[in-house]
């Protein structure tokens, strides 16, 4: 009887239908750290560095005017190009 006992399950699993493995590609999302997309831009030169006072003694209003709303361009400009340049920080 004991035979019987231990031949049995050997049988049983001698005549089960093989097992089907399935393998499944599973993307796996893992978050890395990027270095910034370019250098951050120099800073801006103010305004008494780029023109002396005998410049600016000089020009007229309308002059002045138009070299500050220069600056502020300028100004305007190397903001959007520094946000460009740390959005990938």
């Amino acid at each position: 009887m004991r035979r019987v006992t231990i031949a049995l399950p050997i049988l049983l699993t001698a005549c089960s239908t093989p097992t089907i493995v399935r393998d499944r590609v599973t993307p796996v999302s893992v978050p890395v750290i990027q270095p910034c997309a370019s250098e951050k831009p120099g800073p801006i030169a103010p305004i008494n560095q780029r023109n002396s006072q005998e410049q600016w003694n000089a020009m007229s209003h309308k002059q002045r005017a138009e070299v500050a709303a220069a600056q502020a361009l300028r100004r305007l400009n190397h903001g959007a190009a520094l946000a460009a340049a740390t959005s990938a920080c």
